[in-house]
């Protein structure tokens, strides 16, 4: 467990480590509050409490028959909610969509000898494809 007096500090702008988490999900079940939890682990308290928010899904439980619903968070969903929300940042892929004009391009660029901007001008001219179609947005 990191302590409140260490002298190393992280950069801006770097996740939270699963050791991190784990440390997060100990303190609260020890009933710590945000505001101690970000001096223990020296991360801003809107971190702190984005990855609580993030790693604490509801529950329905049962009691006598009754539904009880709790909160409780818990590093593995904390992490897996990061990944997932990471992965959806990451640019598309476009190459594959654009493979048919890839084709044309290479056809015109190879036999007729044509540049580069001569074949994406003609294929917006004569609108042989459309522009999430093309490789350039011209």
């Amino acid at each position: 467990m990191k302590h409140i007096n260490d002298t190393i500090g992280l950069s801006k702008g770097q996740h939270l480590t699963m050791m991190e988490r784990i440390e997060i999900q100990t303190l609260k079940r020890m009933g710590e509050s945000n505001r101690f939890i970000t001096k223990v682990l020296g991360r801003s308290h809107s971190t702190i409490n984005y990855e609580i928010k993030r790693g604490t899904p509801v529950q329905k439980k049962f009691v006598n028959g009754k539904p009880i619903f709790q909160k409780v968070y818990y590093a593995e969903t904390g992490q897996f909610v990061n990944e997932k929300h990471r992965e959806a940042c990451k640019p598309r892929y476009k190459l594959l969509k654009v493979e048919e004009f890839i084709q044309f391009a290479k056809q015109m660029i190879q036999v007729e000898k044509w540049s580069s901007d001569i074949v994406v001008g003609r294929a917006v001219i004569e609108e042989l494809y459309a522009t999430y179609e093309r490789v350039c947005a011209i």
